[in-house]
């Protein structure tokens, strides 16, 4: 597990339960491609949105060295 600096945190406000559906779909590479930078341009505007894409990267991450 790697090493936290002091002083650099997350406190966990509010949890809530919810229900969530985990959808399967194949696309063509091109589509794939196209949707990718999308989401990259949106992503690099919006800070909220990139945070909130490296916590559910970090979470998983995580995840997966728990198992």
């Amino acid at each position: 597990m790697k090493k936290r600096k002091a002083g650099k945190y997350i406190d966990v406000v509010k949890t809530e339960e919810c229900k969530s559906v985990k959808i399967t779909v194949n696309v063509d590479d091109d589509l794939y491609e196209t949707l990718a930078e999308a989401g990259r341009q949106h992503i690099i505007k919006d800070k909220k949105a990139c945070f909130e894409y490296a916590l559910n990267k970090a979470l998983l991450e995580m995840l997966e060295e728990l198992k």
